[in-house]
């Protein structure tokens, strides 16, 4: 899948979509199948879009949870909706900050 990603076109949800499905059919008993959403399928101010596109990820791909990144006050906002609207399981990378 890496090779898909450049800097100057990142994974679309469409394609990330597509390779849960693929890791679906090939481990299908697994206890846990996290998606990790990609940038710029959840960074926006109308969170019911994160929310939408969580539900592709968890319908469509078949996937048990999904992943954001970001630790702001935003990213939080986001997670709260997208548990809030029925999002069984969500899973944040908050990163880490250095001084």
């Amino acid at each position: 899948m890496l090779a898909l990603i450049t800097p100057k076109k990142p994974i679309t949800l469409d394609q990330m979509i597509h390779h849960c499905q693929a890791v679906k059919r090939g481990a299908p008993n697994r206890p846990l199948l996290v998606g990790d959403m990609p940038f710029g399928s959840y960074e926006y101010k109308d969170v019911d879009i994160a929310l939408r596109n969580a539900y592709r990820m968890v319908k469509e791909g078949g996937m048990d949870a999904v992943k954001f990144e970001g630790g702001s006050e935003a990213r939080a906002n986001t997670v709260k909706h997208v548990v809030e609207g029925g999002g069984k399981f969500v899973c944040n990378d908050v990163g880490l900050k250095h001084s």
